[in-house]
């Protein structure tokens, strides 16, 4: 099972901090599946977080 706790104990203060100045939409992926070491082709990115190496929180402002 994936370590999350540091990142689910801060993921809705992000989203908070995000939507009080203004940003909408967010969206959270990952990516960096396996050893560095083998991988050899770029990997699609899937939606939450909790078994890649890498998160991406993604948010739109207009």
């Amino acid at each position: 099972m994936a370590r999350t706790e540091p990142f689910d104990k801060y993921l809705n203060q992000y989203e908070k901090w995000f939507e009080d100045i203004g940003f909408t939409d967010s969206e959270v992926v990952q990516t960096v599946f396996g050893e560095l070491s083998e991988i050899h082709a770029p990997q699609k990115p899937r939606e939450g977080y909790g078994e890649g190496g890498f998160v991406v929180i993604r948010a739109s402002k207009e």
